[in-house]
């Protein structure tokens, strides 16, 4: 970044142009891969007892839910559905489910759906479970464990496993981190475009251009931060002008997620008790760097997270307050 450009830079949303634009593509792109390479499901009748097969069944009435506990497992749910010929155990998504129910409820007497999935051996709670709601539902003890595998065969649909809802997930899941990203980016653009007019109004656009191109200006372009003769110009973290006189008390700050340093910011603590981060980024010899300069503009700033330099500025503070009241 150019300092003669800077404010027209950050004027520009190039980056929230760019996250958007990826948002989009990979949303679509799993779109597109889902409806050019659905794979064909084989007849489920044909072969009721290989696992891992890609399977597809049509039903013609409503699915009979319930419940069932594996040993040392949790509660999951499933399914018996069946058409005019044969009975199934499938496990599905609540909002198949939901869809399913809608499509059923809209047109009974022509009620037909077609359930796709991967299929998985029935294992003996499952078996002992569906053939009590079976036979409760249809008060009749037509299915026991002799004949079970005549009506069920040997395996369940899973309709939340299959090649196509796989790559929907990854893409989705792709597509999401990058609409996360995008909202953070825009609601950023948004803060320092009202931060940068501010500053032109305080200040005068051609009053910053000239700080900004002064020869005596020190650059650290890489996180963002510009010492002119009279302010610090920062849009590392949004765009700031702070005068050096401002400032009462600096130290870096480690940011950490389960233990883990994940970056580092320069923190500024104002005379008038605003605190926020000045730059950011994962080494710290620049903010350093920056915290010395700033120092020899204004030697009298506290510098470090100390707990007596802590004890002052609370001081400061309270000293404030009581100016105040």
């Amino acid at each position: 970044m150019h300092k003669n450009n800077l404010l027209e830079t950050v004027k520009k949303p190039h980056l929230v142009i760019i996250f958007t634009l990826l948002t989009l593509l990979f949303f679509t792109f799993g779109e597109i891969l889902v409806r050019t390479n659905k794979n064909v499901c084989q007849n489920f009748d044909e072969n009721r007892s290989t696992i891992d097969n890609f399977v597809c069944i049509e039903i013609e009435n409503p699915p009979i839910m319930f419940k069932v506990t594996p040993n040392g497992g949790k509660e999951q749910i499933f399914y018996i559905v069946s058409n005019s010929n044969n009975q199934y155990l499938v496990k599905l998504p609540l909002y198949l489910y939901n869809k399913i129910m809608q499509e059923y409820e809209n047109d009974k007497e022509n009620f037909k759906y077609k359930i796709e999935g991967t299929t998985h051996q029935i294992y003996d709670s499952l078996k002992r479970a569906s053939i009590k709601t079976y036979n409760r539902e249809y008060n009749d003890n037509l299915i026991n464990i002799t004949n079970y595998d005549k009506y069920f065969g040997g395996t369940y649909i899973d309709s939340g496993e299959s090649p196509t809802i796989n790559i929907k997930l990854i893409f989705n899941l792709l597509g999401t981190f990058f609409l996360i990203i995008d909202i953070i980016i825009i609601l950023s653009y948004i803060i320092t475009r009202k931060n940068l007019q501010s500053a032109i109004k305080k200040y005068g656009k051609e009053e910053l251009e000239r700080q900004l191109n002064d020869k005596n200006t020190i650059s650290y372009l890489k996180v963002g931060v510009y010492l002119t003769d009279k302010n610090i110009i920062s849009t590392s973290t949004g765009f700031k002008v702070v005068p050096f006189s401002d400032i009462y008390w600096m130290y870096i700050l480690k940011r950490k997620t389960k233990g883990i340093t994940v970056g580092k910011d320069l923190m500024v603590c104002l005379k008038n008790k605003k605190t926020f981060s000045l730059a950011s980024t994962f080494k710290d010899n620049d903010l350093i760097e920056i915290m010395q300069t700033i120092y020899q503009k204004n030697n009298s700033i506290l510098l470090d997270y100390t707990n007596e330099n802590i004890k002052k500025y609370k001081e400061f503070i309270k000293s404030k307050r009581k100016d105040v009241e």
